[in-house]
């Protein structure tokens, strides 16, 4: 947490369970939104935070796949920004089959990230996209993803996985093995730090 763009009112390890930049006060005009749940993986029930537009119509989907902290308040906000621009964005909980993002220390949840199978992050975010599919207000057929960090890495692992995604922009994060590159139907904007050697090792072969 940098520059005070936290706080902790209620205590601040209350805060970092929901950490990020507070956006309790920001403007949600033009957007409706809410916890929800995603659906479900198996006997696991999902959890997730939805918005659309306020206006009545349907709309394309985002997929938003939080960082490895969890889904914070600064994900819901960025759910909260795609639907103001005229998307359903829908942001599912990874955490939801350990019980969810608040239910574990801040420190503790990369850990628990990092335990899950690949596979099974993708397994949920597919869930996921089939909730925001039934809901009357979504376009099924018209889906984009982006994620940060982790997120960017589960991006790109769920557009080699879901043949009818149309665009992925993963903000950073490990990509996909050449061999997976050719399953990739979307269209994608890959955004990387120019000096990152770690993560950027693969990004030439791609």
């Amino acid at each position: 947490l940098r520059g005070g763009t936290a706080r902790a009112p209620r205590g601040a390890e209350g805060d970092r369970r929901r950490h990020g930049r507070d956006t309790r006060g920001a403007d949600h005009r033009g957007a409706r939104s809410r916890r929800a749940g995603a659906g479900r993986e198996g006997a696991a029930r999902l959890a997730g935070y939805l918005a659309r537009p306020k206006q009545s119509g349907s709309f394309p989907i985002v997929l938003v796949c939080h960082e490895n902290r969890g889904l914070t308040r600064h994900v819901e906000d960025v759910a909260r920004r795609v639907a103001k621009a005229g998307y359903v964005g829908i942001a599912v909980d990874l955490l939801s089959r350990e019980g969810g993002t608040a239910k574990h220390g801040f420190d503790a949840i990369p850990g628990i990230l990092g335990k899950a199978a690949p596979a099974r992050h993708v397994q949920d975010f597919q869930s996921g996209l089939a909730y925001a599919r039934s809901q009357p207000f979504a376009r099924a057929d018209r889906v984009g993803m982006t994620g940060f960090c982790f997120g960017g890495a589960v991006t790109w692992r769920v557009a080699a996985a879901v043949p009818d995604l149309r665009a992925a922009v993963p903000f950073y994060g490990v990509p996909v093995q050449e061999s997976d590159v050719p399953k990739i139907g979307a269209a994608v904007l890959a955004i990387y730090g120019g000096l990152d050697d770690r993560i950027n090792q693969n990004i030439p072969a791609i």
